[in-house]
């Protein structure tokens, strides 16, 4: 992931384009789709209430327009690029 672009792990181009990779992928739901992201992001699968806090950033991040996040490559965007500015990111990575 690093290296694909954008200034670093935790540059725009890699949460682009690590969410259009997402939204082709045949995930069942938001949270597969989350917990597949923790798996490559963290080594591990999200832990506690991290599954509701991603949900609930994943939702405030999508558009109101876009019927289903599961749908919003901004949004999955976004999401990725929170992840890669975490700490545990950082100093797992």
């Amino acid at each position: 992931m690093p290296g694909a672009g954008g200034g670093g792990p935790g540059g725009s181009g890699v949460g682009k384009h690590r969410a259009a990779q997402l939204v082709k992928a045949p995930h069942a739901n938001a949270e597969a789709r989350i917990a597949a992201m923790f798996e490559q992001a963290f080594g591990r699968a999200p832990q506690g209430v991290e599954m509701q806090d991603w949900s609930a950033a994943l939702h405030d991040f999508a558009m109101p327009a876009i019927t289903s996040p599961m749908n919003d490559e901004a949004a999955w965007a976004q999401l990725a690029h929170t992840i890669f500015n975490t700490k545990e990111f950082i100093y797992y990575r």
